[in-house]
């Protein structure tokens, strides 16, 4: 079986049956493989010494031979030879990388173009050794140099023999992989204007200058004379265009494309290159340098773009315009090989090209974005109640359609219409699929108005208004209750809003799923895995769906959300997510859930600037009325350490509803750079008329941010205040045992208490009478959150955890016995269960037996909410995730150990208190790796968050300060 790597441009693993996403997420053997596979012949020192540096030359090479085994059981095939002295690998295991050099080699430029699709292992991040770190930096400027060397060569090789188009299509290429290449973008403005696109050349020229400004940059003045040039220049340059043919204008049969080559050729835009022209312009608005998006490998061949239709006639046919991508979509999908491109992505790239409907050139462009292989244009005419549809497809290497069709009758008809037309253009395209029913109204609705209900809840869904979304797909069911994509849609716009009954709604268009595409029942399977909280499962299904459709922007948002908000329970940080997110941008640049999730992840990072790039693009007013934009600017301001702009947003926001200001101050605790600014822009948020119930949330999130300061006493002293407001809830809203929990939940977490405190709170704890185990009714909130949670358990599991902090392992072992035994009754949640595994865990690591307890924590069900995860307390596991680390470190797995206390700390209300800890551990480990930068960083960020902790906190404070101050005498 052979095996492929895909390295240019990120870091995929393919063999014959797909992509092997579970390999490429074994960092260490993975980057292990693309060593081999990329050097070919190795010697086993070199590999020790790439992988096992710190390692003696026995462990190293036992290690070696320990990954080499695990690696032939993935691959499954005879991939390498094992020499004397060194390893060699087969022509069973292929890469890109050797294609591009052999190319090269050859001469085949345009080949080597196309195969480096962006930087080696861009944006992958397999291993934080320095030798392997210091190899991917000398081959990623290597393949960059021949790159661009190769790029060169096309350019001038085609303007030689006037290939102006291939010219262009390489010069696009070239700005598109390096948008600040000065050289590159000068060639494609030059070659533009050789070619008589005067016009292109200038907005070229002007989006060149945007994005060399928007990084503090300078033209340089060879281009920037060249665009002074072209704006001075009073006549346009000599056009090279040709005419561009008409669509049809009165088809009454099918007519297949002419076998032979047209006479005249238009100069056209191939799809790659109007791709990467709207990447760039993409980079100059976002300011993105890099897309950072893998490419996902899939053959275009058999890719279509829908495009809107022209409508002519009545104003009871204008929904046709869109409509017709729908309909004739869904006709076409899964007809034959045929794969019509996803409907979000081609309004996006329509709505990029100027919007409306297209002629063949602008066709050509769109296509070329969508990376689309063919295209179809038409037009629907109305008249006496009657309708005509015309539609040509054309190739985007063509000039001349290769089927085209027309079909009239009835204006109700419209979706038997919609067959025929369909059948006529896969007969057009010889395809065998023309024969079937293809039954498009089966696929969508029979009803009409129910449709045109649809349709308006799909343009309120790309515009971010899921709220009217959701009500206009409800209109749509009304009218056709058996509507099984409208509640597929219902239950997507209803999460992202978020509204409750997103879960009735996917289940109902699970009871009509036989009327749904292949594609939709895979895109319905993944969402309800996802909301069933099996987020591994929902993950593998929104990837194999983007193995087959790459442009399913739906399929990219899901999967960001998995990784954004479950990522981390697995060990993985929130940053993770970028990838989908910057995807979702490339098709949507306005998608404000894209940009929030992206600005959340830029601020936790410090990537201030990253913010205002995202902002850039929208008005003072915008940022002012749009409350997403408005809590990006809060925390932007925060970031900055805006005091008087932070002040001033939260005096607006207090006086929103009760629930915007319990999402504000959510989002400002989980991500708020500095938990002592947060805290006091919390307490800002409420106002006398808050509810009791969200003022006490809300207290209690201050009380968080103070223990994450390492403020002990301040945080006490802000939870009584919240319980005194959860005290005034009506009975029968009330949380039991709310300060209780709340204090159980906090002395918890692995923080350098003083045995006193963890005394006092575990006697208290004991002396409680037992509480019922039945979750319904016991901490939920009127915002449907905490319906998780059992009060019993929490209890056993508080006492388990305190007695092992005073080391009596007697109580802690009579705590987990009885925790035990909730945990294996028919009444327990999941929570129970995993709090379970989590003490149990616990005691056996201080039994000495890590190994064993690992396993315990690698058994975790973890299947909560995102709501529950970020602001319920116990449901992030943060106590397992953290324990989860130390015994990786334990154990010499240093690089797993980094990125398990990395995904802490960020994204949930509940993690915070862990920031300074999980960055002490970090500093702990690179200190031992001897990458003193690092550890120095980590120490650094110990001190600044807990820069006004309590007595109770400093010797962990001290300690960060002594090794800090060591590192830096070293160093």
């Amino acid at each position: 079986m052979a095996v492929e790597l895909v390295t240019f441009g990120g870091f995929h693993i393919l063999d014959d049956e797909g992509e092997l996403d579970w390999l490429a997420g074994q960092h260490s053997r993975a980057a292990l493989l693309v060593y081999l596979a990329v050097e070919r012949r190795v010697s086993r020192e070199a590999l020790t010494t790439v992988f096992w540096p710190e390692s003696n030359t026995e462990n190293a090479r036992h290690a070696l031979r320990q990954s080499l085994y695990q690696l032939r059981k993935a691959v499954r095939t005879d991939w390498i030879e094992s020499r004397a002295h060194e390893l060699v690998v087969t022509n069973d295991v292929r890469t890109d990388v050797h294609d591009f050099i052999d190319s090269i080699e050859r001469g085949d430029t345009a080949t080597a173009v196309r195969l480096y699709r962006g930087p080696f292992l861009d944006g992958v991040h397999l291993v934080e050794l320095a030798p392997w770190e210091n190899w991917v930096d000398g081959r990623r400027s290597q393949y960059a140099r021949m790159f661009r060397k190769a790029c060169r060569e096309l350019v001038e090789a085609r303007h030689a023999v006037g290939d102006y188009a291939g010219a262009i299509e390489a010069a696009e290429l070239w700005t598109a992989r390096d948008p600040l290449d000065d050289e590159a973008q000068h060639r494609l403005i030059e070659t533009l204007a050789s070619a008589g696109e005067r016009t292109e050349a200038i907005r070229q020229y002007e989006t060149y200058a945007r994005l060399v400004a928007s990084d503090g940059l300078r033209l340089p003045d060879e281009t920037r004379e060249l665009g002074e040039r072209l704006r001075s220049e009073a006549a346009s340059l000599p056009a090279l265009r040709a005419a561009i043919p008409s669509a049809p204008s009165s088809l009454s049969h099918v007519e297949p494309a002419p076998s032979h080559e047209p006479s005249t050729a238009r100069l056209r835009r191939p799809a790659l290159a109007a791709a990467i022209g709207l990447i760039v312009l993409f980079a100059s608005v976002w300011g993105l340098r890099r897309m950072q998006t893998k490419t996902m490998p899939v053959s275009s061949t058999n890719t279509i773009a829908v495009l809107p239709f022209s409508v002519h006639g009545g104003q009871a046919s204008d929904y046709l315009r869109e409509g017709m991508v729908n309909l004739l979509g869904a006709a076409l999908n899964g007809a034959g090989s045929l794969r019509p491109i996803d409907t979000r992505a081609t309004f996006a790239a329509v709505a990029d090209a100027g919007g409306g409907t297209a002629d063949a050139r602008r066709g050509d462009r769109v296509a070329g974005r969508l990376s689309a292989a063919m295209y179809v244009l038409g037009d629907v005419v109305e008249a006496g109640g009657q309708l005509q549809i015309e539609a040509a497809v054309y190739r985007t290497d063509a000039t001349e359609p290769i089927a085209r069709a027309v079909v009239s009758g009835a204006v109700d008809s419209v979706f038997a219409l919609v067959d025929a037309l369909a059948a006529r253009l896969l007969a057009g395209l010889s395809d065998p699929a023309a024969g079937r029913l293809i039954r498009t109204a089966s696929l969508t609705t029979s009803s009409l108005p129910a449709f045109k209900a649809y349709l308006q809840g799909e343009g309120l869904m790309r515009a971010g208004q899921f709220e009217q979304a959701a009500d206009a797909y409800l209109a749509a069911i009304a009218y056709d209750s058996t509507f099984a994509v409208a509640y597929y849609r219902l239950g997507l716009a209803r999460e992202w809003a978020p509204l409750p009954g997103e879960d009735r709604a996917a289940n109902a268009a699970a009871r009509f799923s036989e009327r749904l595409s292949s594609r939709d029942r895979d895109l319905l399977a993944a969402f309800r895995a996802w909301r069933a909280g099996d987020a591994v499962e929902a993950e593998r299904a929104y990837r194999a769906i983007l193995a087959r459709y790459p442009d399913d922007v739906d399929a990219w948002f899901q999967l960001g959300e998995i990784q954004f908000h479950h990522g981390p329970l697995l060990g993985h940080s929130i940053s993770e997510s970028e990838e989908a997110w910057r995807k979702v941008l490339s098709y949507e640049p306005r998608n404000l859930f894209a940009i929030t999730h992206l600005a959340r992840i830029h601020l936790v990072g410090g990537r201030v600037p990253a913010v205002d790039s995202l902002l850039a693009p929208f008005s003072s007013n915008e940022l002012r009325t749009d409350r997403r934009l408005t809590e990006i600017v809060l925390l932007r301001a925060v970031a900055r350490d805006d005091t008087a702009t932070s002040h001033a947003l939260t005096r607006v926001m207090k006086k929103w509803e009760g629930l915007s200001i319990w999402r504000v101050a959510v989002f400002l605790t989980a991500f708020g750079p500095d938990p002592a600014v947060t805290s006091a822009l919390v307490h800002d948020l409420m106002d006398e008329g808050v509810k009791p119930s969200l003022r006490a949330d809300v207290l209690w999130f201050a009380s968080v941010l103070h223990l994450a300061g390492g403020r002990l006493d301040a945080a006490r002293s802000v939870l009584a205040e919240a319980a005194r407001a959860e005290r005034a809830v009506p009975a029968e809203h009330r949380r039991q045992e709310f300060d209780a929990a709340m204090e159980w939940f906090a002395v918890t977490l692995p923080l350098p208490y003083a045995d006193s405190t963890v005394m006092r709170v575990r006697e208290r704890a004991a002396s409680s009478e037992a509480l019922p185990s039945r979750a319904k009714g016991l901490f939920s909130t009127e915002t449907e959150l905490g319906g998780t949670i059992q009060l019993e358990p929490l209890r056993q599991y508080t006492l388990g955890m305190l007695s092992l902090h005073l080391r009596d392992t007697t109580s802690a072992s009579a705590a987990s016995a009885k925790l035990r035994q909730l945990a294996t009754s028919g009444e327990a949640t999941v929570l129970t269960r995993d709090l379970d595994r989590g003490l149990r865990a616990q005691l056996l690591r201080k039994a000495g037996h890590p190994e064993e307890a690992l396993r315990l924590l690698q058994s975790l069900e973890s299947s909560d909410s995102q709501g529950d995860i970020a602001v319920t307390p116990f449901v992030a596991r943060a106590n397992e995730r953290f324990l989860h680390g130390e015994l990786l470190a334990s154990m010499g797995r240093n690089t797993e150990a980094l990125q398990w206390f990395a995904s802490l700390g960020d994204g949930s209300v509940t993690e915070i208190p862990l920031r300074a800890p999980s960055h002490f551990r970090q500093a702990e480990i690179y200190a031992r790796l001897g990458k003193r930068d690092q550890a120095a960083r980590h120490y650094a960020r110990v001190l600044a968050l807990w820069s006004d902790a309590d007595a109770e906190f400093q010797p962990l404070v001290d300690a960060a300060r002594r090794r800090l101050a060591n590192l830096t005498r070293a160093h």
